[in-house]
């Protein structure tokens, strides 16, 4: 299993982009640390693997500027796929 802390700003991201309507995953917790909130997700081996796929095709689509520059979109996308890592 797979468990990242996102903060709202990247779940935001990552649900409204991939995660909808998919039921693959599970919210552990959500909670508030300076005045911020953050969510713990939970995803199998699989389902991290393939998620991450999918930010990593959306960041070589959206997520650089003509200088070839991370855009915001790209940052949030390179912070997620550090995060869905799966190490062997």
């Amino acid at each position: 299993m797979k468990v990242i802390k996102l903060p709202e700003n990247e779940y935001n991201y990552i649900f409204f982009k991939f995660l909808k309507n998919n039921k693959n995953y599970k919210i552990q917790q959500k909670f508030v640390s300076d005045h911020q909130n953050f969510y713990i997700l939970e995803f199998d081996d699989k389902e991290a693997d393939k998620v991450r796929d999918l930010c990593l095709d959306e960041q070589q689509i959206n997520g650089y500027d003509d200088d070839y520059q991370l855009t915001t979109e790209g940052l949030i996308l390179e912070s997620l796929i550090d995060k869905l890592f799966i190490g062997k």
